[in-house]
């Protein structure tokens, strides 16, 4: 094992049901009581036994989801079994949506810039989004959080904002793209040196070689929550010790754990975390958010209006102004707040299924003649190949038989390497709250079918 140094130069009805609910997420109601059973995806209700997994906890505020989409895939004359949540969440609650209109319809002043109800309005939903936002981080105060265009535009905010001319990274192999260009670029253009930290052999980062790749100059350490090709959860906090131990900054990529897993940002040790609004916390696209510990100072990526500090020339330097400039993504925004509040009162079901399902399709993929499984059981997705077929074609192939998934690299390289198919990708299958075991046995069918 080396390092890696970068320098200078160069279906529901069939599966489910939908007990009585109250209109408040996450308050049950009804008489089911929803237990799992991975082996078989068996749910148990007070009355007996039912078949498959029961969505037990969708308020009657809300439509029913997965049909709701269903519903309109079929109007444009097709079926869609959508396993691609590790990209973007789909379908989105109706609250999301809902939301998005109410701001454009009944807020759509620009939020923090004038003194008009209507502006004032807009910045109540900004304000109370960002607050919901800190209170998931475990944060007391919500400035420390700000809004970002997605996870991307977060992490190049941090890893910009943080480092100096001069400063050492350290960083891992299977990192995003999101974070592996920022840094390279630095590297390559003279301003950092970069050490990547390859896995163990089960795809997980041992703190004590992180440790060892710091130096005297090292000023900062990044990494991802959880890979989005491995599924694998890494241990955060033991990085975060050794970190704060070594007076060392921490960013945590949180793309593929927002909304999915408890966020413990103070606890683990982070410094900075960054996280997408259009993934696990289900709302739209173009939504993201940086949080950043109080002592911690990044110098502003963007420099522009604000609303505050006006008569300067010269960009604020509290939080959030000195990473918000221009006019913020008011119906993204509140499309976000909907979408999260909804994404946690069910985190543990969203888990739950997720959980069950991908061991399911793993567990029937591998046994396979011809078809090779490189995510392991824990995993929260499920990557794989089939022999002598490039990822592409059975993503392809797939998408063909009305299942969405992802064929390719995945913008991780780093993880190809480590899997040794760099040349030639991974299937990724990404299941997420609104999947039933209906959807993985059509998966399953499928690949058997490809596979031949």
């Amino acid at each position: 094992r080396r390092l890696c140094q970068i320098k200078p130069n160069g279906q529901a009805a069939a599966d489910g049901d939908f007990a009585r609910r109250g209109d408040h997420p996450g308050r049950q109601t009804g008489a089911v009581q929803r237990v799992f059973h991975p082996q078989n995806l068996r749910a148990r209700t007070k009355g007996g036994e039912t078949k498959g997994i029961i969505h037990a906890k969708l308020p009657l505020s809300y439509t029913p989801l997965y049909e709701h989409a269903q519903a309109a895939v079929r109007e444009r004359g097709m079926r869609l079994i959508y396993l691609d949540n590790a990209a973007t969440s789909w379908p989105k609650p109706r609250c999301t949506v809902q939301a998005m209109a109410r701001a454009l319809e009944e807020s759509g002043a620009n939020p923090g810039r004038a003194g008009h109800r209507l502006s004032l309005e807009a910045g109540r939903i900004v304000e109370r989004c960002r607050q919901a936002l800190a209170d998931m981080l475990g944060e007391t105060d919500a400035s420390r959080v700000a809004f970002a265009q997605n996870a991307t535009d977060a992490l190049n905010m941090a890893i910009h904002g943080a480092v100096r001319t001069g400063d050492h990274v350290v960083s891992t192999l299977i990192e995003h793209n999101s974070v592996l260009r920022p840094l390279s670029e630095l590297a390559r253009s003279g301003v950092i040196t970069l050490t990547l930290v390859p896995p163990d052999a089960d795809g997980r980062m041992d703190a004590r070689e992180i440790e060892r790749a710091l130096t005297a100059r090292t000023r900062l350490v990044a990494m991802t929550h959880t890979s989005n090709v491995l599924g694998l959860e890494q241990d955060v906090a033991a990085v975060g010790a050794v970190c704060r131990r070594r007076g060392v900054l921490f960013l945590v990529d949180a793309a593929q754990t927002a909304g999915h897993l408890p966020l413990e940002p103070k606890k683990w040790g982070c410094t900075m975390l960054a996280m997408p609004g259009h993934k696990g916390l289900l709302g739209p696209h173009g939504t993201g958010a940086l949080w950043v510990a109080d002592g911690v100072t990044l110098a502003p990526l963007r420099q522009g209006g604000t609303g505050s500090a006006s008569e300067s020339m010269f960009q604020p330097r509290i939080m959030p102004d000195s990473l918000e400039s221009g006019t913020l993504n008011l119906p993204g925004i509140a499309g976000l707040y909907a979408g999260m509040r909804f994404a946690l009162a069910h985190q543990q079901e969203a888990r739950e299924t997720t959980a069950a399902l991908c061991g399911m399709m793993r567990d029937a993929l591998r046994e396979m003649a011809g078809v090779r499984v490189y995510t392991r059981a824990d995993a929260s997705l499920l990557s794989f190949n089939v022999a002598g077929i490039a990822s592409q074609v059975v993503a392809s192939a797939l998408d063909e038989q009305g299942i969405a998934v992802r064929g390719g690299l995945h913008c991780a390289p780093g993880v190809h390497r480590f899997l040794g198919t760099l040349n030639i990708g991974a299937v990724r299958v990404s299941p997420g709250l609104m999947n039933t075991a209906a959807d993985a046995r059509a998966l399953i069918d499928a690949v058997a079918k490809i596979a031949g």
